[in-house]
């Protein structure tokens, strides 16, 4: 089979898998191969690829996602150099955070068959603070509480049953309905 003929089927793939290979085609700078997706895409605005309003939306979800790990690491690091006696409970619970994050970033990604690194070296190329993230998502996850430790120093913490919101199933809920994706 010719590309020729592969990219006549490109109108019969859902708007999630041609967003997958038009993403696929610019990290591997296949200018080609996105101008076949595009032009096989029906058009929402004029000339405007249906698949558009979500890929602004997985970019967008991306800059959360990483705002959020980086900020889960600064808490980690200022709470592991403190004195404090909950000290080290507080920077488990901010691992934990910075893990549900990278957990459901990883989980949406493969749901639409997309690479999460990838896409985060798209987007922040050679950048050292991301870099240093994805060597905490290799290094740092013994260290974390597992979600039901979280929830018990939460309890602890606040001295009240409150409702736990921080998973990673309301996490992917979530993400999920910002890029208003099925369930699966």
């Amino acid at each position: 089979m010719n590309i020729k003929s592969l990219r006549k089927n490109y109108t019969t793939l859902s708007l999630v898998e041609r967003h997958s290979l038009f993403v696929s085609a610019i990290l591997r700078n296949d200018e080609s191969e996105e101008t076949a997706i595009t032009n096989a895409s029906p058009k929402m605005i004029q000339e405007m690829p249906d698949f558009t309003h979500l890929y602004s939306k997985v970019l967008t979800l991306l800059m959360i996602v990483m705002i959020h790990k980086a900020d889960a690491f600064t808490n980690w690091q200022v709470f592991s150099e403190s004195e404090s006696e909950r000290a080290d409970n507080h920077s488990r619970l901010a691992l934990y955070y910075f893990f549900v994050y990278s957990d459901a970033w990883e989980a949406i990604c493969k749901q639409m068959k997309l690479n999460a690194e990838d896409l985060v070296e798209m987007m922040f190329p050679s950048c050292f603070l991301f870099t240093r993230l994805a060597l905490v998502d290799e290094s740092l996850r013994e260290l974390a509480f597992t979600e039901t430790e979280a929830k018990e120093f939460i309890k602890w913490f606040n001295g009240t049953d409150t409702k736990f919101e921080m998973t990673l199933e309301n996490k992917l809920e979530e993400f999920r309905g910002f890029l208003e994706l099925p369930e699966k």
